[in-house]
């Protein structure tokens, strides 16, 4: 099926490994031109190596962290320099979620909380802030905002936390940028992490989680207007 895309550029942060890179890795399948934004120079250039060698498509890395307001100006404008406009952003940039038991409300301090939503949150908006004003003067644009499973299940406060504040970024900037003039979308996409048990912060086995949120209510829809 033809999505339309090619020759459209994308940036993907968080687009050196796992999920960032698979979504890169499609993307430049269906004719885009990619700029990975990640902190490991090594690993971009690697990414960017293989997707483009894969693909002939235009692939290349940018360093820079989105926890830091300063390098993701430059990385952004580094990106535009490079490939001329951006059409797409997908916001992948995050710590890693589930690879150990989530802390206890006694065991939660301010600094890992401060770190994951800088990261995960605060990241995706500074990302956006930089992106669409260049989108905007180009009639619009696609934002995907990548969120995980502890968006919809209890079992770890912080990682509850920072997906449903991405699906609440996300909806609030559905709102703020729709124009009648312009064609924008806005989404934030779920992502299921590999199967891990299903005990919770109380450590007790085999528990599961229950439901954070039982309907589709702050998800966004997808924002579409005039061509």
């Amino acid at each position: 099926m033809d999505l339309e895309l090619r020759d459209k550029v994308a940036i993907v942060t968080g687009g050196n490994r796992g999920i960032g890179k698979a979504i890169a890795w499609q993307l430049a399948k269906e004719g885009v031109d990619v700029a990975l934004i990640a902190r490991d120079r090594a690993a971009l250039e690697t990414a960017a190596t293989e997707i483009a060698r894969a693909t002939n498509r235009g692939v290349k890395g940018f360093v820079a962290d989105t926890g830091d307001d300063a390098a993701v100006k430059t990385g952004v404008a580094q990106a535009l320099g490079e490939f001329g406009r951006v059409d797409i952003l997908v916001n992948c940039a995050a710590a890693v979620g589930g690879q150990g038991k989530p802390p206890t409300l006694a065991e939660i301090t301010n600094e890992p909380f401060f770190a994951d939503m800088n990261v995960k949150v605060l990241g995706y908006l500074r990302t956006i802030r930089e992106v669409a004003p260049h989108m905007a003067a180009h009639g619009g644009g696609r934002i995907i905002n990548i969120s995980g499973l502890a968006a919809l299940h209890t079992g770890s406060t912080i990682g509850s936390i920072r997906n449903v504040g991405v699906a609440a970024l996300t909806k609030n900037l559905a709102d703020d940028l729709r124009r009648p003039e312009s064609r924008w979308s806005a989404y934030t996409r779920v992502v299921r992490a590999p199967k891990r048990p299903t005990s919770s912060s109380n450590g007790k086995p085999g528990r599961r989680a229950s439901p954070l949120m039982r309907s589709n209510v702050g998800w966004p829809e997808p924002i579409s207007h005039s061509e």
